[in-house]
């Protein structure tokens, strides 16, 4: 039997394979994989037109309704301006008032 078509058969493996107390093995051909199903892709590129064109899906606000939506659930906010000028400040207030359940802003 060539070194290729060997499997473990529950016997004694050659020695370099054998280890005390462990079970033993032989080295093989691998099995062949099982096919996989094709999926949507992932990514979908757009020309321009067909970008502006699609719906836009309403989702719950943190801050904010209707079309005039600050900070959405499960969205990113990005907060800028000038050093000193109060964003870690308003940052850290939003956060505690939005995790006591007290409207903040």
């Amino acid at each position: 039997m060539s070194t290729d078509e060997r499997v473990w058969n529950g016997e004694e493996p050659p020695l370099e394979l054998e280890r005390e107390g462990e079970e033993t093995w032989e080295w093989g051909a691998a099995p062949d994989p099982e096919p996989i199903e094709p999926q949507a892709p992932l990514l979908q590129f757009l020309r321009g037109t067909d970008f502006v064109e699609q719906e836009i899906e309403q989702r719950a606000a943190l801050l904010g309704a209707g079309a005039d939506v600050l900070l959405p659930a499960a969205g990113l906010a990005i907060i800028g301006g000038p050093g000193g000028s109060g964003k870690s400040t308003l940052t850290l207030h939003a956060i505690a008032h939005h995790a006591a359940g007290i409207p903040g802003l």
